[in-house]
């Protein structure tokens, strides 16, 4: 053969084994990445309703009493309690790896 300028076997076997293996490593990273991003939004949306809440309490003085919140498949629960002067307010859901997590947020009472 006379100055045959493409790849051999060789070369387009071992390229596209260092790609499979590139991809075998990288999957499980990318969708716990994915998880953990999910993860985040969940307690962006939790922070949010405690903040909704907190401030629906701050205008009207109503009993305050345990309210459970359902938001796709991680229900929320929020719990206040009246201190001295100000009102704490804490919301706990599960993430999704089972862990319980608990945000407190604070309100002056009126």
């Amino acid at each position: 053969m006379k100055n045959s300028s493409g790849f051999t076997l060789v070369e387009t076997i071992t390229s596209v084994s260092l790609l499979l293996c590139l991809i075998i490593f990288l999957l499980p990273s990318l969708s716990h990445i994915r998880l953990l991003q999910k993860d985040l939004a969940n307690e962006r949306i939790a922070i949010s309703y405690l903040h909704e809440e907190l401030h629906s309490l701050s205008y009207t003085k109503p009993h305050l009493q345990n309210v459970h919140l359902g938001y796709e498949e991680s229900p929320f629960q929020i719990q206040f309690v009246e201190k001295s002067n100000f009102v704490e307010g804490c919301i706990t859901w599960k993430t999704h790896l089972r862990k319980i997590k608990k945000v407190c947020l604070y309100a002056k009472d009126s």
